[in-house]
């Protein structure tokens, strides 16, 4: 996990709910705005599916089911952050769904306090603190704690599954269209 009272940090806030939450901005590749996600077979219930994004299939989290909330339609305001991430010393860049992305917010180095204890535990092991910008507190994900190494491994297997898919789907229209193409 991160020490946040090393150095300054900067991070971008994004809601849950009526809840604020941070992420550190060295993490986030991009933001982009909601895409429907392709399901692929057998997901766990956690992963949202996979979007084509300029040819990389990215792996959708979803972070309301990760953080045990009740789930929601996507609306205009649903976005992705495209992350990446490090699991047990693995690179990895995967996308979490949030209902909406706020700010960016530059932090002091003692701004950023311990976790609060919950009740809700599924919640506080992902947390790396909590902070308070303009009389909002901001719960700030250690972005290496959300997923284990076998979460990885599914969301890494469903983006190279959803790859091969596409890519047999691209050779099959270059060769005649898409009566060439037969799902494996």
């Amino acid at each position: 996990m991160k020490d946040f009272h090393e150095q300054q940090v900067t991070i971008l806030t994004f809601r849950l709910r009526e809840e604020l939450y941070g992420i550190d901005v060295f993490r986030v590749r991009e933001v982009v705005e909601y895409l429907k996600p392709a399901m692929l077979p057998v997901m766990p219930d956690y992963l949202k599916g996979v979007i084509d994004l300029r040819g990389e299939a990215i792996p959708i989290l979803d972070l309301r089911t990760k953080f045990n909330m009740k789930a929601r339609e996507s609306d205009a305001q649903t976005s992705f952050i495209i992350l990446e991430g490090k699991i047990e010393e693995e690179e990895m860049v995967f996308g979490a769904m949030v209902d909406g992305v706020r700010e960016v917010v530059d932090l002091a180095p003692d701004a950023i306090k311990a976790p609060p204890r919950f009740d809700q535990k599924a919640r506080a092991e992902y947390l790396s603190g909590i902070t308070r910008h303009q009389d909002n507190f901001i719960l700030v994900i250690d972005t290496d704690s959300l997923l284990t190494l076998e979460q990885a491994e599914a969301m890494r297997e469903a983006a190279e599954q959803a790859g091969e898919l596409s890519t047999e789907m691209a050779e099959a229209l270059e060769v005649g269209g898409a009566e060439n193409y037969t799902p494996g």
